[in-house]
């Protein structure tokens, strides 16, 4: 009996990077990027919004003001899923939106 295990599939968000602080109700850019992942999709505050089946994903996101969390998996059958996350701050602007 031969047994083969291929590993999981990498996965890395590229941005917004962990820790960020970004102004609230401006488009930031979402980046992430994967290997030898069938499906790579991204979740904001656990609401999957971006999914691509190639190995890089990329989307703009204006969250609102708080504390969030942006999720990337890559999936591959037979194989278990590759996860990152990232936690930003979107702070109001104090100089007004404009």
């Amino acid at each position: 009996m031969r047994v083969v295990n291929e590993g999981a599939p990498s996965v890395l968000i590229l941005a917004p990077v962990d820790g960020a602080r970004v102004p609230a109700g401006r488009e930031i850019p979402v980046r992430a990027e994967s290997r030898d992942a069938a499906v790579l999709w991204m979740a904001v505050n656990g609401a999957r919004r971006w999914s691509t089946g190639g190995d890089r994903l990329a989307g703009a996101w204006a969250p609102p003001p708080g504390t969030h969390t942006i999720v990337a998996v890559a999936e591959r059958e037979g194989a278990p899923d590759a996860v990152d996350a990232v936690t930003i701050v979107a702070v109001a602007d104090p100089a007004g939106a404009g």
